[in-house]
């Protein structure tokens, strides 16, 4: 029997190319597909005591070495706003919600949190409210003077003696205005209500000791950031409720501080915190930035003589950050590589 021709073998191979090549894939897939298995199985076993989402994706490494750059620019700022007597004392923090990098600078400075005191008082009775939709729409109402009754508002944004308003109108009031009759009024009805499920709702949120309001009351705002941090990953509250408190602060009247130096149609869920006396003021402003390319929190605590000086700082700051993300490539990033 002769040997087959070289040329019946290439009209062989021409004819079953197909066949062939499928085959060929098939055998390189399957290799593949036991690679990668084996590496998810070297993963789930190396990292057995981590989130099962966490242990096999390949996430941007956690820590501050990917903003070094932003880092040091807002340094710069800071004792350039200093030196120019335009603040007294100034602290930042920052934090890539999408990515999982943060850094502060100050962060854990004493301030007095003023009105800042108003987050964690909502979440208390949205956290009420997970439990019992219906206490939303209780009413409440008081008669003469409340213990705090000073506001930076117009009336036509504050509450009024003996009328009723439910809850719900009360946090918007609160929140969206700053309004500090609705804050204490919410106040008395929290103590009345539960002063245990406060005590351990506070403490649960590390801010229990900002909310005691003693003579030494202060906030860091390393400490203070991160209810930004759990209303956006739901962390203490269900889903609709935390959407509910974002949705709350991103209505906030308050157009200065971080807002003033973003773009106009911006969304920020953000909350300002405001307090002068004997001469000496201090302006905060937190939240979340919801920039095209990521969210990211964004948290300025500042203390001076000047509350228009310390104003534009946290504007100035603001401006800085947006442009650093702005000029992020993401793929980059999540490669690992420094913000430029």
């Amino acid at each position: 029997m002769h040997p087959p021709s070289f040329n019946s073998i290439r009209a062989f191979l021409r004819a079953h190319s197909s066949v062939y090549l499928a085959f060929g894939l098939g055998i390189f897939s399957m290799l593949i597909v036991q690679s990668l298995w084996s590496r998810l199985a070297f993963c789930h076993t190396e990292y057995d005591l981590l989130s099962p989402a966490r242990r096999c994706n390949n996430t941007l490494p956690q820590g501050e070495w990917n903003y070094e750059h932003l880092r040091d620019t807002l340094s710069a700022a800071k004792e350039k706003l200093k030196a120019a007597g335009k603040v007294d004392h100034l602290s930042i923090y920052f934090q890539d919600l999408d990515h999982g990098p943060r850094f502060g600078i100050g962060e854990y400075d004493k301030f007095e949190p003023a009105s800042l005191l108003k987050v964690p008082l909502a979440i208390f009775f949205l956290h009420a409210a997970d439990l019992d939709p219906e206490i939303l729409d209780k009413q409440l109402s008081f008669t003469g003077q409340l213990k705090i009754d000073d506001n930076l508002l117009s009336p036509a944004e504050t509450i009024q003696p003996d009328t009723l308003y439910t809850i719900r109108e009360l946090l918007e009031k609160m929140i969206i205005y700053s309004d500090n009759r609705s804050y204490s009024l919410l106040l008395r009805e929290m103590h009345s209500l539960s002063e245990s499920v406060a005590y351990y709702t506070f403490r649960d949120l590390d801010v229990l000791q900002i909310m005691l309001e003693t003579e030494d009351t202060y906030v860091s705002i390393s400490s203070y950031a991160k209810l930004f941090g759990v209303l956006y990953n739901t962390g203490y509250l269900s889903k609709d409720m935390s959407q509910y408190a974002l949705d709350l602060l991103s209505r906030s009247t308050f157009r200065e501080g971080i807002v003033s130096g973003l773009p106009e149609d911006l969304r920020v869920a953000h909350k300002f915190g405001f307090r002068f006396a004997e001469g000496q003021g201090q302006l905060h402003d937190c939240g979340i930035v919801y920039h095209p390319k990521m969210a990211y929190i964004l948290c300025v605590m500042t203390s001076g003589k000047d509350v228009n000086n310390a104003n534009a700082a946290i504007s100035a700051i603001s401006t800085i950050v947006y442009e650093s993300v702005s000029s992020l490539d993401i793929s980059k990033l999540e490669e690992g590589a420094a913000l430029p």
